[in-house]
């Protein structure tokens, strides 16, 4: 297995090392928000000093390994000079040989006390193909990991754009989790059937294609829904299937007038998906267009599936979902460094702070 750290953002690679030091060493670190660091990405304090263990985390994962080693020795070096750790490990994306290794351990005598204190992209997939609980926690890295992304191009449909390996990476690249992610998995994993509703342009599709790129990765097969009848005639029995189904009131609403049991083939075809722990529907609607089909509708509106307890609406993205929406638009621009940092130092870097992945899976 191995693993796009391309796709993280510097906080992202950050908290990556942050859960495999502790697990390797057995030590909670601290961890700090965006800004002048110091020399400090990580640290562990003792009673006896302040400055037991320092990390510093540097993906350098485009810019490679000559840009690395001038940092270090430009920049980085003077710092550790002055914190005087007793144990100093370099994290990095950059692949390293022995060689490489040497040369940095070298630099930073006596600070770097081993050659397994200095942890390059192999050293990386290494243990997390051991530890695969991690790799969980990590949605982006685990959607990226070359095992699951080949499930999710063999489940999905040649000749889509949202489904070829350049779009999900670069979609997987710019998503940032938040609450609405997690209600949507959970509600989809309880009654099979999801409904995304909200405003024009506010990110339905987004977290529709997200959340179908982790069923494809477990295994179900891919089918998108242009009407409700095709839908019927595409189920097969015993076969994992996800349905989706984007904007499905935009392309229908006049259907509920016109064509007849449209409305009553909707509320049959999402009742048996409910029942089958092989399938998955979802649905991407504006709210105006749901609001208009219930109340034209006796069937939708008198059946017995409650739409609203299947239901997540997008809002509004908090000030903190902004900024790291931002955040990665920025970091993964092409804009060059400079202009990077005026943006995460000085406008909006004390938003950028720690944020605690957990582990969300669809079965």
């Amino acid at each position: 297995m191995s693993y796009d750290f391309s796709l993280l953002n510097d906080k992202d690679f950050e908290l990556l090392a942050n859960d495999i030091l502790s697990r390797k060493i057995g030590v909670d670190f601290q961890s700090f928000k965006k800004g002048i660091d110091k020399g400090i990405d990580l640290r562990y304090a003792s009673n006896n000093d302040e400055n037991e263990i320092i990390v510093q985390v540097k993906d350098y994962f485009v810019s490679g390994l000559s840009k690395l080693k001038s940092h270090l020795k430009k920049l980085e070096l003077k710092k550790v000079r002055e914190l005087n750790p007793k144990r100093y490990i370099l994290v990095t994306s950059v692949g390293l040989n022995p060689a490489n290794k040497e040369d940095i351990k070298k630099m930073f005598s006596p600070y770097i006390q081993n050659m397994n204190d200095i942890i390059g992209r192999d050293d990386l997939t290494v243990f997390l193909s051991r530890h695969p609980d991690i790799v969980e926690k990590h949605f982006k890295l685990w959607l990226s990991g070359t095992v699951v992304l080949k499930r999710i191009l063999r489940n999905g449909i040649e000749g889509r754009s949202e489904f070829v390996e350049a779009g999900i990476l670069k979609r997987i690249r710019i998503f940032v989790p938040n609450s609405a992610h997690s209600i949507a998995v959970d509600l989809l994993n309880k009654n099979h059937f999801l409904l995304i509703t909200g405003a024009p342009g506010i990110g339905k599709t987004t977290l529709a294609n997200m959340l179908t790129y982790q069923l494809l990765a477990e295994g179900f097969k891919l089918t998108f829904v242009r009407n409700i009848f095709e839908a019927e005639d595409l189920i097969l029995a015993g076969k994992k299937q996800v349905f989706y189904f984007d904007d499905f009131l935009g392309s229908i609403t006049m259907d509920l007038k016109s064509a007849q049991n449209t409305d009553a083939a909707i509320v049959d075809f999402i009742e048996r998906i409910k029942a089958d722990r092989n399938k998955r529907l979802i649905l991407t609607c504006r709210t105006i267009l749901l609001t208009q089909a219930t109340e034209e509708s006796e069937k939708i509106e008198n059946s017995k599936i409650d739409l609203s307890k299947h239901e997540v609406t997008i809002e509004d993205y908090t000030n903190f979902d902004k900024a790291q929406i931002l955040y990665n638009h920025i970091y993964f621009s092409k804009l060059r460094n400079e202009f990077k940092d005026v943006f995460f130092i000085n406008t909006f870097g004390f938003l950028v702070q720690s944020i605690n992945l957990i582990p969300i899976k669809i079965n």
